[in-house]
């Protein structure tokens, strides 16, 4: 896995748009080719790390569910934060 900061960087002094859009391209296609999980037991994508955290994209995301009331996206990812391998949004203490 790159690091994260390396794979959005875009040298200004040389902004050449078929570049950027190239490298836009190739992150999205290789995101569309990755494992999808069900509802209830997602497949976790890392797309960042630093220290006890990381930062991962779930297939499938709402949107790409059966039941979604909306336009169906079967590329849909939901976006997770991860500490020391637990989702936080699971495990925050509700006061």
């Amino acid at each position: 896995m790159e690091d994260f900061d390396v794979i959005l960087y875009v040298d200004a002094t040389k902004i050449s748009q078929r570049k950027i859009f190239q490298k836009r391209k190739a992150r999205v296609d290789e995101a569309m080719r990755w494992s999808i999980g069900t509802e209830n037991n997602r497949e976790y994508h890392t797309v960042w790390e630093k220290g006890e955290y990381c930062v991962a994209l779930g297939k499938p995301g709402k949107e790409a569910l059966p039941g979604y009331r909306g336009k169906n996206n079967p590329y849909d990812m939901r976006p997770t934060i991860f500490y020391r391998k637990v989702d936080m949004e699971k495990n925050t203490l509700k006061s």
